[in-house]
């Protein structure tokens, strides 16, 4: 598909989004929802829009730098476009449905399915990440936050050697492999 196509594709997604979001918020509570508009310090709305453009920016990075770690011959553009493409599936349950992202690769660029999936995948579990150490920073405004952030350090810096430890990948790989050929 043309990007000048996909592109239009993705607008209109994204305006229909936009308008189902305007209709349940005004089929909620009408007086609720003028109400909760009427509180907000709407001189931190460029703020707020800055610090998301930031984030998807970043996590573009994150996504084109896994990409280009695997050697997927796909253009910034097109990845830009495919990591666009995946938000339209964010709200499946556990974001499983940016898979798509997976299968629109391939189809650009003929990429196996299991190469680019496994981005995805570490994009889930980047995210996870990130949302544990926030989560516990957060956590240091209770009494004993600085345990929970400590604990929380120590299972993450464990989870990430876990992960990292040869032993561990290369039986995931005779495993994968048993299983195949069964």
């Amino acid at each position: 598909m043309p990007a000048h196509r996909f592109v239009r594709r993705l607008v209109v997604a994204a305006a229909l989004g936009g308008a189902v979001t305007v209709a349940l918020a005004l089929s909620a509570s009408l007086p609720a929802t003028l109400d909760a508009l009427g509180r907000f310090r709407w001189s931190l709305g460029p703020v707020v829009v800055g610090a998301t453009l930031v984030n998807y920016a970043l996590r573009f990075l994150k996504w084109d730098f896994y990409l280009r770690r695997l050697a997927v011959p796909l253009p910034r553009r097109q990845s830009l476009l495919v990591f666009l493409a995946g938000f339209t599936m964010s709200i499946t349950p556990g974001k499983v449905g940016e898979l798509l992202k997976a299968f629109l690769v391939r189809d650009l660029v003929g990429t196996e399915l299991s190469r680019t999936a496994s981005v995805v995948m570490a994009e889930r579990l980047t995210d996870i990440a990130g949302l544990v150490i926030l989560s516990a920073l957060g956590a240091t405004a209770l009494p004993h936050g600085g345990v929970l952030l400590g604990t929380m350090a120590v299972l993450l810096a464990l989870a990430v050697a876990a992960l990292r430890t040869p032993r561990l990948a290369d039986a995931r790989r005779t495993r994968r492999r048993g299983v195949v050929r069964e």
